[in-house]
């Protein structure tokens, strides 16, 4: 083990401060570190660096499992609470946790709404029915840090690029409900473009979640290596997967990345060659395929989150259950 006199307060500060960051930023569908001014940046890393210590003088041998307990549930309370907003949350019980997991529960009601908006809540649903089956599913802890350590494999990054574009595609969605322009159907084309590539990121964690509920095994890393085909094939053959087969093409895809496409603006029609034939997309039918795609994403997006969250309210409750627990 190492010893706590080994480990700089400060360092160790910032670096879970920018991860903490990270992780609601991917939760809440925006980059709060942008929403952060520097000198309340540097609040926050001194506020780590406060916790830490507080930690390392209570880290004693046969000290009481519940004071550490106690104290770790109050300073996570206080954290979270700050994040999202909350000024009278009970820090110092369960059930202030209890109303932070229900502001989250708000933020994903939200997502869902968006995408009932749009006209598509099946995707969400899936998604969320999914993640009830995982965690009622044998070796359930093994599967949700397999799905959770494979985040690290897509990378931080990306997973924040992934968002921001997709708040950026419901603005062009909201301003342009009819395609009315070449201009616009090719910017649709583009979204297009992108909700393939992010469906090729995000579907094999529901195609490795549902092998492992059928089938009670999986692999989540040869997915992750797979082609866009391979993996829309993979979701076709999958009965609780099929819906999001329909919407992405490879073939529309590969079209739209070499601009090997014809926009027709007396038709109002784009045309795609594939595979030695002609396929025609009215404007209509382009926004509809591209809204509903656009959904199917979001939801893919929100599927290891809300898998992450929904366990750890299940761990709450259990908690909250125990005897002489108030």
């Amino acid at each position: 083990m190492t010893d706590s006199g080994d480990i700089d307060s400060d360092e160790l500060a910032e670096e879970l401060t920018d991860e903490v960051l990270t992780e609601f930023s991917r939760l809440l569908g925006r980059d709060l570190s942008d929403e952060i001014s520097d000198s309340g940046l540097q609040t926050a890393y001194k506020e780590a660096e406060q916790f830490i210590e507080e930690v390392d003088t209570i880290l004693e041998p046969n000290m009481d499992e519940a004071e550490l307990r106690q104290f770790m549930l109050e300073e996570y309370n206080q954290i979270l609470a700050r994040l999202l907003g909350l000024d009278d949350v009970e820090v110092d019980s369960l059930e202030g946790l209890r109303t932070i997991f229900g502001t989250i529960d708000s933020v994903m009601e939200n997502i869902r709404f968006q995408i009932e908006t749009l006209g598509h809540p099946e995707y969400y649903d899936t998604v969320e029915e999914l993640v009830g089956l995982v965690i009622e599913a044998e070796n359930s802890n093994q599967h949700l840090e397999a799905i959770i350590g494979s985040l690290d494999d897509v990378g931080e990054r990306k997973l924040q690029r992934i968002f921001v574009r997709l708040d950026q595609d419901m603005e062009l969605i909201l301003e342009n409900p009819d395609i009315e322009s070449e201009t616009t159907a090719t910017d649709y084309l583009r979204m297009y473009e992108r909700c393939c590539e992010q469906f090729k990121t995000l579907s094999p964690f529901v195609i490795y979640s549902t092998n492992v509920i059928t089938e009670e095994s999986g692999d989540i890393e040869n997915r992750l290596n797979d082609n866009l085909d391979t993996l829309i094939n993979m979701c076709s053959a999958r009965q609780r997967l099929e819906l999001f087969a329909r919407q992405f093409d490879n073939d529309i895809r590969n079209a739209i990345a070499h601009d090997d496409f014809l926009v027709d603006p007396v038709d109002k029609s784009v045309e795609f060659p594939t595979d030695g034939e002609t396929v025609v997309w009215s404007y209509t039918q382009i926004r509809e395929q591209v809204v509903e795609a656009r959904c199917a994403v979001l939801s893919l997006f929100v599927f290891p989150f809300l898998l992450q969250h929904r366990e750890n309210v299940r761990a709450l409750n259990e908690i909250l259950q125990e005897p002489g627990v108030d």
